[in-house]
């Protein structure tokens, strides 16, 4: 396996509603950090009788936990991931992804 660069975000509240009087929430960098992945297996999937390509992924990366726990985004190559799991192994963290379906447009 290579190493691969991925910038990590966090969802940071704005202070802002919009129209529903939802929070608003931006994208705030957490920083680029080193991660080895898996490669992600297309496995289909079924949403209220819709069919689309799942995406799992893993990143194992040596960021610190403290980063890994405020991460709810992962970018890497283009694409964006939204972080669905966190565990911390010692010297290395694993981040579960999830493919964001619009694409990464980071």
């Amino acid at each position: 396996m290579r190493w691969a660069r991925a910038e990590l975000f966090e969802l940071a509240d704005t202070g802002e509603r919009d129209a529903l009087n939802d929070p608003v929430r931006e994208r705030r960098s957490l920083g680029e950090t080193m991660v080895r992945h898996t490669p992600y297996g297309g496995q289909s999937a079924e949403s209220e009788g819709n069919r689309y390509e799942d995406a799992p992924m893993t990143f194992v990366t040596p960021a610190p936990m403290a980063t890994a726990r405020r991460a709810a985004l992962a970018v890497m190559g283009g694409e964006a991931y939204r972080v669905t799991g966190r565990a911390d192994l010692g010297r290395w963290r694993v981040l579960t992804l999830q493919r964001e379906r619009g694409g990464g447009d980071a």
